[in-house]
C-alpha cells in the first residue's frame, strides 16, 4: 500500500465494529498485515474465535471479562486506565510493522479520558504515512475527525435493545 488513510466509524448503530472487521478479513486477504485492538470490551466476543484463525490478523490482548465502565468502582478504573496505556503502546509499536491498524472502540476511551485527546491526536500523528487506521467509537471527536479522510456515522433508526432485547451471541457479540 503506497499510501494509508484514517477512517472513522461512528454513531449508535449497530455495525461500526462488524465493519472494522470487515476491512480486516479483506485486508488480510489482499496479503496486508493487520493489528486489532479492542478497548472496553473483554474477550467475549465470537469474531475473535475467526479472527484469530485467519494469517495477517494479529490481536491485541483483551481481559477475559470487564465489566461496563459506568460501573467500574474508582479503582477499577484507574486499573482500566493503565491497561488501556498498554494498549496504546503495543499499538504504537504494531503500526510500524502492520499495513492496517484497527482501534476498536477507540473515539469511547477517549470520551471517557481514559485516553487522553492529546495522547490520541499524538497517536494518529505518528502513524507511518502507509499504514491504514481504522477507529471506532460512539462519538465524533472534532479533533480526530479532522486528521481522518474517512468518516462513516452508523445511526439506529431501529434497534431491538429499544424493545428489551438483550445482545444475542454471534449477532451483537
Amino acid at each position: 500500500m503506497k499510501k494509508g488513510l484514517v477512517h472513522i466509524y461512528y454513531g449508535d448503530g449497530k455495525g461500526k465494529t462488524s465493519s472494522a472487521i470487515g476491512l480486516s478479513v479483506r485486508a488480510a486477504g489482499a496479503g496486508l498485515k493487520v493489528f486489532i485492538t479492542r478497548f472496553l470490551k473483554d474477550s467475549d466476543s465470537s469474531e475473535l474465535c475467526v479472527l484469530k484463525k485467519i494469517d495477517g490478523i494479529t490481536l491485541g490482548d483483551t481481559p477475559i471479562s470487564l465489566p461496563f465502565y459506568f460501573t467500574m468502582t474508582p479503582k477499577q478504573k484507574l486499573e482500566y486506565k493503565a491497561y488501556a496505556h498498554l494498549l496504546l503502546r503495543r499499538a504504537e509499536e504494531e503500526m510500524k510493522r502492520c499495513d492496517v491498524v484497527i482501534m476498536d472502540e477507540f473515539l469511547d476511551a477517549v470520551s471517557l479520558d481514559i485516553i487522553s485527546l492529546d495522547e490520541a491526536v499524538k497517536f494518529i500523528k505518528l502513524r507511518p504515512e502507509q499504514t491504514e487506521l481504522v477507529m471506532t467509537g460512539h462519538a465524533l471527536i472534532d479533533e480526530l475527525a479532522e486528521l481522518a479522510h474517512y468518516i462513516s456515522h452508523i445511526s439506529a433508526e431501529k434497534h431491538p435493545f429499544t424493545d428489551g432485547v438483550g445482545a444475542r451471541k454471534g449477532i451483537e457479540f
